[in-house]
């Protein structure tokens, strides 16, 4: 009953001033809006797929490297273009193409017998679009390569049971095998293609803008609000309140469960919030499992509320703890993944990062999302914020003064 009592008060006097649901409420709710057009605005729903830009040097001049050319210019997510090699050095270093395909000398003919045939493929930079549209250009050399090898399957094939009467005869069947291979390539007769139903997840543009703003603005205001309990902490112990009722028939721990419970309380009201918002403002599907979402959520509050203890036992002031809290929302934030998909980052920056609450906090709201994830898949998550929060306890609660 004291616990419920203490949270109540503490409650009633945070939402006293007008301020605090400003920054409660309306900011959050404005960022995650504004975000989320941002982003849709940026190749969300609005516009039609990217297009790649790349360059394609012929030094081969055969019939082979010419449908190497046209299968490119025929992939979906290129924007393939015939240049010399001076042009197409020219367009990488200027940034007009993102990668550039030299097809050698000898290249048709090698790839008529058969034999691996070495390609110059060459990206403007490191960038995500840069690897991606190294890839498209990997994936149409692929499909031409593929076509070449049933036409010369089909030509040892004819010579099992039937010899060509001569050269021009073979090659005239090898051509029409590979054109049909082509054709068929081109304009497969059947195709598998993989879908998410609509209670695991959203749209790729409400995955790319809405879910990745909804998600991450969830998970940077809650931050704030549950490291707050820092200031609270500091401000009370430099009042005295903490002093008086410790010196009133009431245990440590309560005070501390107390405090505890009223800040939990204003993490999951301001999570709750946000999460009708993106579902019923932005679209945002928050998966099939609610169970799941809770206990992603919960995990969440308590390592961040956990991490607010720690700050407040070694801040000696109102004023460092909040700098502390400030600073540290918004560095878990955008280091953990909560302003940009960690998808786009280094693998060696991927791997660093799992060193953070906040990491592990999207893994598992990303897993209910996008993946429709129900409670056991995300239990390694919500077990990695539990250890969080059980390390961030033990640090502090020797440490933390009520006097």
């Amino acid at each position: 009953m004291k616990v419920l009592t203490i949270a109540l008060n503490d409650l009633k006097m945070e939402f006293s001033e007008r301020t605090t649901l400003v920054f409660f409420l309306l900011i959050p709710l404005a960022f995650t809006f504004a975000i989320a057009q941002g982003l849709g605005g940026s190749g969300g729903s609005s516009g039609g797929p990217d297009l790649y830009p790349v360059a394609v040097v012929d030094e081969d001049g055969s019939m082979l490297a010419e449908q190497v050319i046209q299968a490119l210019q025929k992939t979906p997510d290129l924007q393939a273009a015939l240049l010399s090699a001076d042009q197409a050095a020219a367009a990488l270093e200027d940034g007009e193409a993102l990668a550039v395909l030299t097809l050698p000398a000898g290249f048709g003919e090698a790839l008529a017998k058969g034999q691996d045939v070495p390609v110059r493929l060459e990206r403007a930079s490191d960038e995500l679009e840069a690897r991606a549209a190294a890839q498209a250009v990997e994936n149409g050399l692929a499909r031409v390569d593929s076509a070449v090898q049933a036409a010369l399957a089909a030509v040892n094939e004819r010579r099992r049971f039937q010899d060509f009467p001569d050269a021009e005869a073979e090659q005239a069947f090898f051509d029409d095998r590979l054109d049909a291979a082509l054709r068929t390539l081109q304009n497969p007769p059947a195709s598998l293609r993989m879908t998410q139903s609509e209670s695991a997840a959203g749209s790729a543009d409400e995955i790319d803008a809405a879910t990745q703003a909804s998600s991450g603005q969830l998970v940077t205001w809650t931050l704030f609000t549950l490291l707050g309990v820092s200031d609270m902490f500091v401000g009370e112990r430099l009042l005295g309140t903490l002093r008086r009722l410790i010196a009133s028939p009431t245990r440590p721990s309560t005070v501390l469960l107390g405090k505890l419970v009223g800040r939990l309380a204003m993490g999951w009201t301001q999570m709750a919030i946000l999460i009708l918002f993106g579902g019923l403002v932005l679209g945002v599907n928050w998966g099939r499992s609610p169970l799941a979402l809770l206990v992603v959520a919960v995990s969440f509050s308590l390592a961040a509320v956990a991490f607010g203890v720690m700050i407040g036992a070694f801040a000696k002031t109102r004023g460092q703890a909040g700098g502390l809290t400030t600073l540290c929302a918004l560095l878990l934030a955008a280091l953990g993944g909560a302003w940009w998909p960690l998808e786009i980052t280094p693998q060696v920056y991927q791997a660093l990062v799992k060193a953070l609450p906040t990491t592990w906090a999207m893994f598992g709201f990303n897993e209910v999302i996008l993946r429709g994830a129900d409670v056991r898949a995300v239990l390694p998550e919500a077990g990695m914020m539990l250890v969080f929060a059980a390390l961030f306890f033990i640090i502090s609660i020797p440490r933390l003064r009520f006097a």
